[in-house]
């Protein structure tokens, strides 16, 4: 459960993260307008990524793990790290539920739309026009590496793109196409091939499937969807020999709206309204330049910067409040009575040789019904205490306190006639009453679990 506890912070911070980002871009287009197509497309791919990199979560999570450099071991400062109390056990459980329930449904509806654009895959036949064949195989010997292939397919009104694994395929409707109509389609969707377009698609695809509590994210990834589609519009019909960028605007406008949203897949067409403003800013754009990476990189640098800020300190409150609660049931559970007696505390085994055994000085005297220490033990060793003569039924009442909590250590007794041991593990102050149920001669001691040494002090009572 505590690994379902910091699985879903870390999603929500995360979401906080991406959203964030996408807010502040979408403050920067109304306020600047959008000029620069390709800039734009940049950043909300960066702004996408957060939602994956758990750069906020990483962030309270580190913060709260210290390191001591003089004794070379790690401390968890912070509840939210390691910690747990009942009462999340039901809260996390019903919200670890929710959201793989809303996973499937995600995942189930992405299944049903693979499922038909497999189904239309099989319809593929080899393009019949011979004059279509060598048009398409400019573009091939252009860009080899991309396996790129041209189908028909009978099912489809709007070209598409396809990637299937390595492999990228151009469906086109089974009509007749002018050679500058097929090279207007060829230069659209292999500018999305090589661009990796229908490989961000897929990203955006699973950010959804995992963000679906986020309604941010579908809007994030239908502006990513429309930002390709016009990057791919600027980059094909600016300064082409076979066609001028009327011609391409006229295509644009004669295609269907076969609302064709599969993944895997790109299609030429969109909604009306969207291939309006496609022609319109094709329209406003005189000439196309693609921006400098080194711009980019700023770009996307302010908007981690002006994105994490916020979320960074959103990820610190959300800590705080677990670490609160978990204080709050840590509180309420030591409050209650404690039964010293139980036994279901209890645990039980043979020495495996891994611990050193040494004895206190006082260990041999087997007269004295009780006994107070102070002892520095070192790592890994196990401190006999005592050893007495004892009946069934009789108890030994063990209590000490270790100086330093975060040191595990272990209180117990040792049947001396069988050598198996009984004990209970813990931190700080540790108290518990050991019931005999054999007599026998049985010795109690002190056992350092950690890899550092303690100091302890308590008392025995038999």
């Amino acid at each position: 459960m505590l690994w379902i506890r910091l699985f879903l912070s870390c999603l929500l911070f995360e979401s906080v993260t991406g959203s964030l980002a996408w807010a502040a871009i979408e403050c920067r287009k109304r306020l600047q307008g959008e000029k620069d197509y390709f800039f734009a497309l940049a950043v909300r791919k960066a702004a996408l990524l957060l939602y994956a990199v758990p750069v906020t979560f990483l962030y309270a999570y580190l913060s709260r793990i210290g390191f001591r450099p003089l004794r070379g071991y790690y401390v968890i400062k912070g509840e939210f790290v390691s910690g747990m109390v009942p009462g999340m056990y039901p809260f996390f459980g019903v919200l670890g539920i929710l959201w793989a329930g809303g996973v499937l449904a995600a995942l189930y509806r992405n299944l049903r739309k693979s499922t038909t654009l497999a189904r239309r895959l099989k319809k593929n036949r080899e393009v019949r026009c011979k004059d279509s064949r060598k048009v398409f195989r400019e573009y091939q010997e252009r860009f080899p590496k991309a396996r790129i292939f041209l189908y028909e397919n009978r099912t489809l009104c709007s070209p598409v793109s396809v990637r299937r694994g390595r492999k990228y395929m151009i469906l086109l409707p089974e009509k007749t196409y002018t050679e500058k109509e097929l090279r207007m389609i060829l230069e659209h969707e292999v500018n999305h091939i090589i661009s990796g377009d229908l490989r961000w698609r897929m990203f955006g695809v699973v950010m959804m499937c995992v963000h679906w509590f986020n309604p941010v994210v579908y809007r994030q990834f239908q502006d990513l969807i429309y930002y390709q589609e016009v990057m791919c519009d600027l980059q094909s019909s600016m300064e082409k020999p076979w066609y001028t960028r009327k011609e391409y605007a006229m295509l644009l406008a004669v295609q269907a709206d076969p609302d064709l949203y599969l993944p895997h897949a790109s299609a030429f067409a969109q909604k009306n309204k969207d291939m309006i403003r496609r022609i319109e800013i094709m329209v406003k754009i005189k000439q196309f330049e693609r921006t400098k990476n080194r711009v980019i990189a700023a770009g996307c640098a302010c908007l981690l910067g002006i994105s994490l800020i916020p979320s960074v300190a959103f990820a610190s409150a959300g800590a705080k409040l677990q670490e609160a609660w978990l204080h709050a049931g840590e509180t309420e559970i030591e409050d209650e009575p404690q039964d010293w007696g139980d036994e279901s505390l209890e645990e039980h085994g043979m020495d495996d040789g891994s611990v050193v055994e040494i004895y206190a000085s006082d260990a041999g005297n087997t007269n004295k019904r009780s006994s107070v220490f102070v002892e520095t033990v070192s790592k890994k060793t196990r401190l006999i205490l005592n050893t007495v003569q004892m009946s069934k039924g009789d108890t030994i009442i063990i209590s000490a306190k270790c100086s330093d909590k975060n040191i595990t250590y272990r209180i117990g007794i040792k049947n001396n006639d069988t050598n198996t041991y009984t004990w209970i593990e813990g931190e700080g102050d540790l108290t518990h009453t050991f019931t005999i149920k054999t007599s026998g001669s049985y010795s109690t001691y002190v056992e350092d679990c950690s890899s550092q040494s303690m100091d302890v002090e308590g008392s025995v009572v038999y």
